[in-house]
Parts: structure tokens; sequence; C-alpha cells
């Protein structure tokens, strides 16, 4: 985890800071799904025009919202996300814990019987206990 640097100050000294990936392109996850480059950037546009980056919940659930990301880009490994955390949650550990996102799929196809996700709409971005991109994790607290 140490490999890993988050950009960001600190905005609000909230309980804790970290970074890591929300979806690793290529990956096929446990949806049997595969989140091909490029599929965020249009949604990434859209949520910088407003001023704002999508919510962060605890496991999806929308009424728990249990910090704020502070930074949010696609890289060439995947969805980079860096957020403070301000309240403790039973049984979750930066440590150790997933990233998870939730989306709108706007363009996809099938290829050898995966969906591959072309395009989306980021709903939001959860801190989860299993994350269904296996390499969706937190890389640095």
């Amino acid at each position: 985890m140490n490999d890993y640097i988050c950009s960001f100050q600190r905005k609000n000294h909230l309980e804790g800071w970290f970074c890591g990936y929300a979806s690793v392109f290529d990956v096929l996850d446990h949806q049997q799904e595969r989140v091909a480059r490029g599929a965020f950037a249009e949604s990434l546009v859209q949520y910088r025009a407003q001023g704002v980056l999508p919510p962060m919940f605890y496991e999806h659930e929308p009424g728990r919202i249990v910090g704020q990301w502070c930074k949010m880009e696609e890289d060439e490994h995947g969805l980079w996300a860096e957020g403070e955390v301000e309240l403790r949650l039973k049984g979750f550990s930066l440590e150790t814990g997933g990233l998870s996102i939730c989306f709108e799929n706007v363009r996809s196809h099938i290829e050898g019987g995966i969906r591959v996700i072309d395009k989306l709409n980021i709903m939001e971005v959860s801190l989860v206990l299993t994350p269904a991109n296996p390499l969706a994790r937190i890389l640095a607290a």
C-alpha cells in the first residue's frame, strides 16, 4: 500500500484519507463484465462541469454518505479516486477495503459472452468489503 501516494491536500480534516482504483480496466468482474478504457471519460467531464464528484456511499446504500471524493480521474489503469472518510465504519478497514462503482450503462457490447462496458455514467462510488472488480482496492491510507 505504501507505493501509492494520494496527491490531494486534506480539505476538511476528516477521519481518514485514502486513494485507490474504483475500477480497473479490462478485468473480468464478478458480474461477468469488463470496463473498457475510456468508459469514464464523458461522465467525469459532466461532473467537473458541475463542480462536483459522485457521492461516496458505504456498500452502495444511498442513505449512508460516509465521506467525500477529492479527486477522480481516468488513467491508463482505470478509475483513480482519492477521498476522505468522515465516519468509522463497523467491520471496514481502509487498509483492506475495496471500492465499487454504481453506474448507468450507456453503451456496451458482448465479446465472448462477456458484457464490455464502453461508456457509462457514474452514479456513485462506494467503499465496500468485497468489490465486484477484484482489483478495485484502496491502495494507500
